[in-house]
C-alpha cells in the first residue's frame, strides 16, 4: 500500500512537470511569433526561447505545427465551456448574443496581444495544404463538429427570438447561420492594423440592431 502511494506521487510530479514545461513551450512560441514569420520559425527556436535543449522539446511536441494546433484546441474547449454556461443562464436570447459577441471580442484581443497581427484562418489553411491526412484532419474535424454545435445553439436561441415575435416566416437556422457567420467576419478585422477596436464594436452593435430591429417588422 506503502509503495502504490509512492508511485502515484511520482506519477503525479511528472505529470505536474510535464505540464509545467508543456506551458513554457507555448509561452516560447507565442513570444516567437510576434516576431518571426511562421515559415521563419522552428523547432529549434521555440526550444532556445523556452530554456530547452531541442531533444527536450521532441519529447512533448513533433513539430511546430502540432503546437498551434494544442492552442486551436484549447480555443474550441473555452467556446464550448462559455456555450455551456450561457445555457445554463436564466437571460434572454438578446443576452445571449450579446454575451456571446462579447466573448469573441474578448477572446480575439487576447490573440491579437498574444500573437500580435497572426490571423489563425491563414494557418489553418496552410496547414492543410501541408499536413493533410495527420494531426490536422482530427483538429479539422472538430471545427466542423464545433460549427454544426455552435448552429444548433444559435438556432435554439433565434427560435426563442422568433417566439417573441421578432421574426415571421423566416428560418431560424438561416439567422443562426447568418449571426455566426457574420460574427466570425467582424472580429478578423481587428488583426487590420488600421481598424481600431472602436470601429469593431461599431459592426457588433450594427449586427445586434439589425437582429432585434431591423428585422422585427420587416
Amino acid at each position: 500500500m506503502v509503495e502504490e502511494v509512492g508511485v502515484d506521487k511520482r506519477l503525479e510530479r511528472k505529470e505536474k512537470e510535464r505540464q509545467f514545461k508543456t506551458e513554457l513551450i507555448i509561452s516560447a512560441f507565442k513570444k516567437i511569433i510576434k516576431r518571426k514569420s511562421w515559415h521563419e520559425i522552428t523547432l529549434k527556436d521555440i526550444a532556445e526561447e523556452a530554456g530547452f535543449g531541442k531533444a527536450t522539446i521532441y519529447s512533448y511536441f513533433d513539430s511546430k505545427e502540432d503546437i498551434f494546433l494544442l492552442l486551436i484546441q484549447e480555443a474550441l474547449d473555452k467556446h464550448y465551456e462559455f456555450i455551456e454556461k450561457l445555457k445554463k443562464e436564466d437571460i434572454s436570447p438578446e443576452e445571449k448574443i450579446r454575451r456571446f459577441s462579447q466573448f469573441k471580442l474578448d477572446i480575439v484581443k487576447k490573440t491579437k496581444k498574444e500573437y500580435g497581427s497572426v490571423e489563425i484562418k491563414p494557418l489553418l489553411v496552410w496547414l492543410k495544404t501541408t499536413k493533410e491526412g495527420t494531426q490536422y484532419k482530427k483538429i479539422h474535424n472538430e471545427i466542423v463538429q464545433f460549427a454544426a454545435y455552435i448552429v444548433d445553439f444559435f438556432t435554439e436561441v433565434f427560435d426563442e427570438l422568433k417566439a417573441a415575435g421578432y421574426y415571421d416566416g423566416r428560418s431560424a437556422r438561416s439567422f443562426a447561420h447568418y449571426y455566426v457567420n457574420s460574427i466570425h467576419s467582424i472580429m478578423s478585422n481587428i488583426f487590420l492594423e488600421f481598424v481600431d477596436e472602436d470601429i469593431v464594436r461599431d459592426m457588433i452593435d450594427t449586427l445586434h440592431y439589425l437582429l432585434f430591429r431591423g428585422h422585427q417588422n420587416a
